[in-house]
């Protein structure tokens, strides 16, 4: 996180957290699920477009899930992710918490 942070990019970096990065998907059915979630307009706007070698070896499984439940996507509560989507929003808060008392001591620096 630097100054430059865009705010559109908090999912993603939220989904490369190394604990998140775990949950991959188990079965076809979670991967055909993940499919059609990738296909709404809004959460495909929010996806990154370009290779990076940040995002290159990444697991997409928890940005999917994070975008479509800050999306209301009804594909994400389907039983599959249940398990996955529990752990996203219980850790989520302490990972948001610590971003927030990042950019606060580099907004202090800053003065």
């Amino acid at each position: 996180m630097n100054e430059n942070l865009i705010p559109k990019n908090i999912p993603l970096i939220l989904a490369k957290s190394l604990e998140f990065q775990t949950i991959g998907a188990k079965n076809n059915d979670e991967i055909a699920i993940l499919k059609k979630i990738k296909q709404n307009d809004d959460i495909d706007e929010l996806l990154p477009k370009v290779q990076s070698r940040n995002t290159k070896d990444m697991n997409m499984k928890p940005l999917l899930m994070i975008l479509a439940h800050l999306l209301r996507d009804e594909n994400v509560r389907n039983p599959l992710f249940s398990e996955g989507l529990s752990q996203i929003l219980r850790q989520g808060v302490n990972h948001l918490n610590m971003m927030i008392e990042t950019a606060m001591e580099i907004n202090a620096m800053a003065r």
